[in-house]
């Protein structure tokens, strides 16, 4: 009953701002695109089961999307990288994680992101 209760849980955890917008994910979301000045929700982007964290990078929104598995639990188990167009909160490109990824930290390098995969071991670049 507990782990159900986890499951059902919608809690805003991540921000990012781009396009004059905030925009908001985190535990049971989507991604919101918030009016800054007022905080109403302007519109929602679907990603997925959940989203674990979202940052602006090279004019986009880029959202990384939880596994059914990781969004259960709670775990920051990546299926997808979202990227969305702030202008219009459209979904432009959706990249397959390619298996368990476990992302425990990102940064920015050249316009690109580098993940860290606590599971592999290992960095990827998008």
């Amino acid at each position: 009953l507990a782990a159900q209760a986890a499951s059902e849980t919608v809690t805003p955890e991540r921000i990012a701002y781009a396009g004059g917008s905030l925009w908001v994910t985190g535990r049971g979301k989507d991604l919101d695109r918030v009016d800054p000045a007022t905080g109403d929700v302007l519109g929602t982007t679907e990603i997925g089961a959940a989203g674990i964290d979202v940052v602006a990078v090279g004019g986009r929104i880029v959202v990384f999307a939880a596994t059914e598995r990781g969004a259960r639990r709670g775990d920051p188990l990546v299926a997808s990288v979202v990227v969305v167009d702030p202008a219009n909160g459209n979904v432009v490109a959706r990249h397959d994680a390619g298996g368990p990824l476990s992302l425990l930290g990102f940064a920015q390098v050249r316009g690109k992101l580098a993940l860290l995969d606590g599971l592999g071991g290992r960095v990827v670049l998008l």
